[in-house]
């Protein structure tokens, strides 16, 4: 690069300029020269003038555009040029003090020069040279980042300007999970406007920790998370996004004064209103809305079309199994069970942390205790962060901890969820989120809880749905396998043909159902025990004569043992057995 101080070029500088490639020379001048004075070999060269620019900064811009053609940097000077007048307050014009405003850059006529602006050129030289010293210290930091990989360019142009505090798990009790992340960055990939992708599983499956990873891990100016548990967090959340959005003091102040506006739907239009005209400033926002109960009461808060929201990705966290025909959202990605590899290594991270008594790596005959005592334990991270957590509190054995989790005691849940708050930023447990699961379904609909009790009665694997049809009729018995799948307490696994013919329903939580039924109904009373009992016997008469009989014998042998071992208890006394 070149820097010229003087207005026009002298000869002897020449043999310099052409000693070097001239294709990647840039040429700084102070004032536009004649292109009668501009040697030949460089008249066609890039060349800039500084006193067409405001202020250093843009200049400098102008020279890091004109040497890296290749990486966007507009989005920086946008926003650059966004924020408040601080910039502008200390910088220091190009032009100098007494110069016009508007200059007109046709003038050749060199007694039109200022006489200050001549005597000012040591001053402006010296300002040349610390723009392109500045502009050289960039190009060399570009140049090492592109020897480490061009993806990194990517990156480093985004500016952060709005971010939810996304809390995850500590890294000693963070279960890493790559192959979902590459599902979402593929799901990703698909080129829509505005992009959605829901992260479905049962409560504690780490769909919200899943969630955060992510984001965490994206370079877009905006990540936010939006809780949309209910409309008031939802509200909440939107109003707090609005807040971040916004750049200057008046801004702010004037979105304060919102508050005072007596009408809560006009107020709630104008925050919607806000975040809608300031998320279009920011392409490519990440936003996330976790654990969705019902899609319809966040659809004026959904970001759909792109020429009111503008471009950006959505990331929806949810238990409903369900919103895979919501005509919003691009892909569903299930989240399940973890397997024996991925329990073991979260078992352990959590359990031979620093601060445990067994902080040291664990050898085989450790792992293999570990491995028999995990397959009692539901395979979800809620679960075995639990189990981990508790055992490293209070000390108490394997075998001591599974009598516990099959009794279903209060006291022990109590204690779980204490220890839950102390170690971790979640804070319910597996008992809690079942409880509430189970209130809300027999909110919707009294007769689910006879349906609840029918299939806490039967084996948690391989339920026949048809057993539901014969007890309360088809249209119930769908409504409620519809609303099993909304609070994911059951597995879509087993189908034959289209139709689901069977569904399975994990042994613990099924454990946890039956415990809180007995605990608010009636159960001495005979009456619903011998319906279903009459239901389950006619249901196998009628599959003796079936074709598939042999085929599912085994199946109905479970259900009829599992219904037998569960009834046989003194406070079902009176209830017959089941002719097979």
């Amino acid at each position: 690069m070149q820097t010229q101080s003087e207005p026009s070029l002298d000869v002897p500088i020449i043999p310099h300029a052409i000693a070097f490639p001239l294709k990647d020379a840039l040429f700084l001048f102070m004032d536009e020269e004649k292109q009668a004075q501009l040697h030949e070999a460089i008249c066609n060269i890039p060349h800039i003038y500084y006193y067409q620019f405001k202020s250093y900064y843009f200049l400098t811009f102008e020279i890091l555009k004109t040497l890296l053609p290749n990486v966007d940097i507009s989005l920086i000077i946008i926003q650059f040029e966004k924020r408040d007048d601080t910039f502008n307050k200390f910088s220091t014009s190009l032009l100098p003090p007494d110069a016009s405003q508007t200059v007109n850059i046709e003038n050749d006529q060199p007694e039109r020069k200022s006489t200050k602006f001549l005597t000012n050129k040591k001053l402006f030289s010296l300002a040349g040279i610390l723009s392109f010293a500045l502009a050289s210290l960039l190009l060399f930091l570009f140049c090492y980042e592109e020897n480490k990989g061009n993806t990194k360019i990517k990156e480093e142009v985004f500016v952060s300007f709005a971010r939810s505090d996304l809390v995850v798990p500590d890294e000693t009790a963070l279960l890493r999970r790559p192959d979902l992340m590459s599902q979402i960055d593929d799901a990703f990939k698909t080129d829509h406007s505005v992009q959605t992708i829901a992260l479905v599983g049962m409560g504690g499956a780490g769909k919200t920790t899943l969630a955060r990873q992510y984001a965490r891990s994206q370079r877009s100016s905006v990540v936010w998370e939006i809780n949309a548990e209910t409309k008031e967090s939802l509200k909440n959340s939107f109003a707090n996004l609005a807040y971040a959005l916004l750049k200057t003091n008046k801004e702010k102040q004037d979105f304060k004064e919102l508050q005072y506006i007596k009408d809560p739907v006009e107020r709630e239009q104008k925050i919607l209103q806000g975040v809608k005209e300031r998320l279009k400033l920011h392409p490519e926002w990440l936003l996330i809305y976790d654990n969705v109960e019902k899609f319809n009461d966040l659809q004026k808060y959904f970001p759909s079309a792109p020429d009111i929201w503008g471009k950006g990705r959505i990331l929806l966290t949810t238990r409903d199994a369900n919103i895979q025909n919501s005509g919003h959202v691009s892909s569903v990605i299930q989240v399940g069970v973890l397997d024996p590899y991925q329990k073991l290594d979260l078992f352990v991270k959590i359990f031979s942390s620093k601060d445990s008594r067994d902080s040291k790596t664990p050898n085989q005959k450790q792992k293999k205790e570990y491995d028999i005592f995990l397959k009692d334990i539901p395979p979800l991270p809620l679960d075995i962060s639990v189990a981990a957590y508790y055992i490293k509190a209070t000390g108490v054995s394997y075998l001591q901890y599974i009598k516990y989790l099959n009794e279903y005691d209060k006291n022990f849940e109590n204690v779980s969820q204490e220890v839950l708050r102390n170690y971790s930023y979640y804070d319910r447990t597996r008992t809690s989120i079942i409880t509430l699961s189970l209130k809300h379904l027999i909110k919707v609909n009294k007769d689910f809880t006879d349906l609840l009790l029918f299939i806490c009665l039967l084996d948690s694997q391989h339920i026949p749905k048809e057993l539901l049809d014969r007890y309360r009729g088809s249209t119930l018995a769908d409504n409620f396998i519809y609303h099993l799948k909304k609070y994911s307490l059951i597995e879509n696994k087993d189908r034959e043909s289209i139709n689901e013919t069977y569904f399975t329903i994990h042994r613990n939580i099924q454990g946890l159902i039956f415990s809180y039924l007995r605990r608010t109904l009636p159960l001495k009373d005979n009456d619903i025990i011998n319906k279903i009992e009459r239901t389950l016997e006619k249901y196998i008469k009628d599959a003796h004569h079936k074709a598939d009989f042999q085929k599912n014998l085994l199946i109905l042998i479970s259900h009829c043992t599992k219904f037998l071992v569960t009834t046989h208890p003194p406070r079902f006394c009176g209830s017959k057995k089941v002719n097979i």
